[in-house]
């Protein structure tokens, strides 16, 4: 099958292009891309707010009623005791040099002084942090990660709740609720309870969990997929057309698909 063009809008038949993305194979083998790119931007600026944890809900809801239009607010934060004592939120900005420089300024008339004395603006130190940030959910150093995806107006609460975990490192995107979260532990009873906690309180914030790495032992045992949903169902059914007799990476995807 074939499907999309070779044109910026294209509304002819079926949307195959984001069915098959993130299968995992499931549904069949890619044999031909048509990628469309796009220029790197004229500016850019990055700046660092480090704040107290009560202070992060109040800073991030400022910065989401803002009349900028940020290309990243992302939280990045460890667990000490249980709990998170201090955050950092990344703001960045990405467009043509008078429209980024008209939206940082913006910003720090918005922002109270309070939280204006805090920022950090990044020069040549930005461009290893946007990388840093990019490749956050690949790090290899803990033993377990997960991926969250809640509310962007929980995302906070749900990082609050996962830093229970006493060496969680995390990483969460405040503009669209996604968490990223590693850890290390070398009990699976362990995980599964912590876990399960998780998936039950990202239901709460109406989203679910993921497992993206664990010891291969564990999966059996461990909500790999988070909460079951509704649209499985109709996964399963997109999988009985598309691949009636299970040729295709069988049992690698949600729920056995």
């Amino acid at each position: 099958m074939k499907g999309g063009g070779r044109v910026v809008k294209n509304v002819a038949g079926y949307d195959l292009m984001k069915l098959y993305t993130g299968s995992l194979g499931t549904l069949g083998i890619i044999t031909q891309l048509t990628l469309k790119v796009r220029p790197l931007p004229e500016g850019s600026r990055w700046s660092i707010i480090t704040c107290e944890s009560d202070d992060v809900s109040e800073l991030l809801d400022k910065l989401r009623a803002s009349a900028t239009r940020p290309c990243a607010m992302t939280v990045r934060g460890d667990a000490a005791q249980g709990s998170v004592t201090k955050a950092a939120i990344i703001v960045g900005y990405e467009d043509n040099a008078k429209a980024v420089e008209w939206q940082v300024n913006r910003m720090h008339e918005e922002l109270p002084a309070r939280f204006r004395d805090r920022l950090l603006p990044l020069g040549q130190q930005s461009d290893s942090l946007v990388a840093a940030m990019r490749d956050y959910p690949l790090s290899a150093e803990a033993t377990m990660s997960f991926k969250a995806n809640v509310l962007p107006a929980r995302g906070w609460d749900f990082c609050v709740r996962a830093a229970r975990k006493r060496d969680l490192a995390f990483q969460a995107h405040a503009g669209n609720g996604i968490v990223f979260g590693h850890f290390t532990e070398t009990n699976p009873d362990a995980a599964r309870n912590y876990l399960d906690d998780l998936v039950r309180f990202a239901g709460e914030c109406s989203g679910n969990v993921v497992v993206t790495r664990c010891p291969v032992a564990w999966k059996s045992v461990l909500p790999v997929w988070g909460r079951s949903t509704p649209d499985r169902e109709l996964m399963k059914a997109v999988k009985d057309k598309l691949d009636p007799r299970r040729v295709f990476n069988p049992g690698r995807f949600v729920d056995g698909i």
